[in-house]
């Protein structure tokens, strides 16, 4: 009888286990950049949650369909479908989405009032911006489960969401360090081992990382240089690299403008920053 009993607890304990072990997180973050993707990650275990990962909207849609998640945090530009795409495709009640009025905060590092305007147009509920600013987003997070507001609650001007890091794209770039090490920690979770990790991935990230950028300044090719300058630059500041940051920042707001004249002048400024960063890390 005692061995009976014994199985049937163990059986009840498994049975709980897988129950939690299948449980849904409660955030889906949907982010194409492996080094965002594993900050986000981290600021969300500062904030005591887990979340699943989509790394595009495609597959962010294929998760909805099959889940129901309390909050998703939408990249806005992906390769493919975009933030905003999946975003109305979202709220468009015939999709397959099961839920099409789950909370969605966009994360870009476009930061322009008509950014703002064209992602609140689309269904998103919140905008932040890259690099992620630690008490913002918890801020953010934890209002948005907790309430699941329908709409923004606070002012998102441009100058407000500019405001937090335009002292780096527009001020003495010099006086910069070249990785904020106390940054980058607080942006791993307080996990070295998570901060090697990003900084291990950044640098190999950057072989090569100026000639993609050079070539569409020497094209003419605007998409191409918001594209590839978007997706440094986020990474850049999501691991502390300010001095590059502030370079990619400016070069980015250059092409968005279509000023590549401007974009150019800057490109011996890239190429010594992403040296600095290399440097600094080998």
């Amino acid at each position: 009888m005692r061995t009976i009993r014994s199985r049937e607890r163990c059986s009840t304990l498994k049975s709980h286990h897988e129950q939690s072990s299948a449980a849904v997180p409660p955030v889906l973050l949907v982010e194409d950049n492996r080094i965002n993707q594993m900050v986000a990650i981290q600021l969300l275990k500062r904030a005591g949650l887990v979340a699943d990962t989509a790394n595009n909207a495609e597959e962010a849609l294929h998760r909805l369909s099959t889940h129901e998640y309390r909050l998703v945090l939408m990249d806005v530009q992906m390769p493919g479908m975009t933030g905003i795409e999946a975003t109305q495709i979202i709220r468009n009640p015939e999709s397959d989405v099961r839920d099409h009025t789950v909370p969605i905060i966009a994360m870009t590092a476009f930061s322009s009032e008509q950014d703002r305007k064209d992602c609140l147009n689309a269904g998103m509920n919140e905008f932040l911006t890259k690099p992620l600013e630690i008490d913002r987003f918890a801020e953010v997070v934890q209002r948005f489960l907790s309430a699941a507001p329908a709409s923004p609650t606070r002012d998102l001007s441009a100058s407000a969401i500019a405001n937090a890091h335009a002292g780096a794209a527009e001020g003495e770039r010099g006086a910069l360090p070249v990785i904020d090490h106390q940054d980058l920690f607080l942006r791993s979770g307080s996990d070295e081992a998570v901060a090697r990790d990003l900084l291990r991935r950044f640098f190999e990230r950057l072989h090569n990382a100026g000639a993609p950028i050079a070539a569409a300044v020497t094209a003419g090719d605007r998409d191409a240089l918001v594209r590839h300058t978007h997706g440094l630059c986020g990474a850049a500041g999501n691991i502390g690299a300010r001095r590059l940051y502030a370079v990619l920042k400016q070069m980015h707001g250059f092409a968005r403008d279509g000023d590549l004249a401007a974009a150019s002048r800057l490109l011996p400024d890239l190429e010594a920053e992403i040296s600095a960063v290399r440097t600094v890390l080998r």
